[in-house]
């Protein structure tokens, strides 16, 4: 992108037309077409150094676009205008110019660049290209050695929480087994107890209807029989009502009636569950591999 566009603020947002065509040595700066038409007209910048900076595109067999080549310029010295940087001064590890090799670096180990380019480029391969592609082929395999291991402790948690709930559910169903034996132990208790009830009602019922019977033949022999009527009934009656007399509800129910009370009896280990539950279910262990 043009550096005028992107440094100044004034100019307000992009158009879309500031795509650097050119590069200037002298001013250090990328330039659009608007800008380099601007840059012309002054006759102080007329014997600027001016690059036309190209970019090649080319499709490979995949079909994606291989990075942008840029076409770089002579670079010149920024301290000393028109002067390129020819000599590189290995003390500094920095390319100077004539004037500033006589000034700073007369003292130092340097060459021309041009000798030098050629152990740099060598220097860079090994440093910058091949040891970097080095650590990248090192840090994909980390990545991919990450990428597998955070799988396998996934896969690994997955299978301790299905464990958990597994075990969880087993109790459960040890529970609820136990529930309903207890529900129908008490269920048959209940039913018992039930039959008992009824049976030994009917038979009140049924020893109270003998009752009153006796009772309202008694009173209707006493307000309407005659003299005979009383003295032959009376002995029977007496012999009646003195059967009748004995009977005892308590007593003679008491076999046929039991009264049962239901009730949880607990456990000494039902009480000491809590405490030993981690024991009794077990804990989660972590482990550093």
């Amino acid at each position: 992108m043009c550096q005028e566009w992107k440094n100044d603020e004034s100019r307000g947002n992009p158009t879309g037309n500031e795509t650097a065509i050119v590069y200037c040595a002298d001013c250090l700066k990328n330039m659009c077409v608007q800008c380099n038409n601007y840059h012309g007209r002054f006759r102080h910048f007329s014997s600027h150094s001016l690059t036309a900076l190209t970019y090649a595109t080319a499709v490979s067999s995949g079909g994606a676009d291989e990075p942008l080549s840029r076409q770089f310029p002579d670079v010149m010295c920024r301290k000393h205008s028109g002067r390129l940087q020819e000599i590189f001064c290995f003390d500094c590890k920095t390319s100077t110019c004539l004037s500033c090799f006589l000034k700073d670096h007369k003292t130092h180990d340097c060459r021309d660049v041009k000798d030098v380019a050629g152990d740099l480029v060598k220097q860079i391969k090994s440093d910058c290209c091949e040891g970097i592609g080095r650590k990248i082929a090192e840090c994909k395999e980390l990545l991919e050695r990450t990428v597998g291991e955070e799988k396998d402790f996934m896969d690994n948690f997955y299978s301790a929480e299905k464990e958990i709930l597994k075990k969880c559910d087993d109790m459960k169903n040890i529970i609820e087994n136990h529930k309903s034996r207890l529900l129908w132990e008490l269920d048959g208790a209940k039913g018992k107890q039930l039959a008992q009830m009824e049976k030994v009602r009917k038979e009140v019922e049924r020893r109270v209807a003998m009752l009153c019977n006796f009772k309202m033949y008694s009173e209707e022999v006493v307000s309407r029989g005659k003299a005979c009527d009383i003295v032959r009934e009376f002995g029977v009656m007496s012999e009646r009502a003195g059967e009748l007399l004995k009977f005892d509800v308590r007593c003679e129910l008491k076999e046929e009636l039991t009264w049962v009370k239901a009730s949880l009896e607990s456990s000494e280990q039902q009480s000491r569950l809590k405490d030993n539950l981690k024991k009794l279910f077990g804990n989660v262990h972590l482990s550093s591999t």
